[in-house]
């Protein structure tokens, strides 16, 4: 049992890996202490999406244990309790302890230019996080995340984390450790909820490519050889025969 701190200006959350349905369970409890005993007074399951359905996936997931989550009034203990029933393939179940978080801005929380990768539904929203750079065939890994979706792992949804889509991010979720931020829309009360993640790749990136640029002239195809839309090589005047 972990002892509930009174601190209105912070967070309690704990974060969640691997399998939650189909035989795991994460469950939050809470008591409070009365005649030296513990009277537990309520409890949620936790990792779920919001239509109740399990997520599988080794992302770490930050949950946030407030409103249908949090503790009831006269709560001063909380834990965590995990079932791991499942039998299948990477059917594991990994979640840390309870801790106590204060709420930062993205801005104070990102490093100045920082590449972070932003869904489109979120440009509007976040116009000053500098977008990765992709030039001379290289993309610039990112190390920050700012997607959209209200439900657990929504993001993958997103073309431009498919790799068969050829998303610009897709690969991001292979070279590096992606880990879930508790987040809020404080000032948009009106926007899709989202999440921030972490990115850490697992090679170093700083100088890790060393670029020569030099430019060579190649011969081309006269006319196009796109046969659907093709341009002349010089302008042509069709007329009728001199008969018609």
């Amino acid at each position: 049992w972990y002892a509930i701190p009174d601190r209105p200006d912070a967070a309690m959350t704990t974060s969640v890996s691997g399998r939650t349905g189909d035989g795991n369970t994460l469950r939050v409890e809470y008591a409070r202490a009365e005649g030296g005993r513990l009277v537990p007074v309520g409890d949620a399951e936790l990792g779920l999406d919001p239509d109740g359905g399990g997520v599988d996936s080794p992302t770490w997931r930050g949950v946030l244990l407030e409103a249908g989550n949090g503790p009831p009034e006269g709560a001063t203990v909380v834990r965590l309790v995990a079932v791991d029933t499942s039998t299948t393939t990477g059917g594991w179940l990994a979640f840390t302890a309870p801790s106590v978080q204060r709420w930062t801005s993205l801005t104070d929380y990102a490093a100045p230019g920082e590449a972070t990768a932003v869904s489109w539904q979120y440009a509007f929203l976040f116009p000053c996080q500098r977008k990765p750079v992709q030039a001379d065939g290289i993309n610039e890994p990112s190390t920050l995340a700012v997607v959209w979706g209200d439900q657990e792992l929504a993001y993958t949804l997103d073309g431009i984390w498919q790799i068969p889509r050829g998303g610009l991010f897709a690969q991001s979720a292979r070279d590096s450790r992606m880990v879930g931020l508790v987040t809020r829309l404080r000032d948009f009360p009106d926007a899709e909820a989202g999440t921030v993640y972490r990115l850490t790749p697992f090679v170093p990136t700083t100088d890790a490519y060393r670029i020569d640029r030099e430019s060579v002239v190649v011969s081309g195809w006269s006319p196009a050889p796109n046969t659907t839309m093709s341009v002349p090589v010089d302008a042509v005047v069709i007329r009728p025969p001199a008969d018609q």
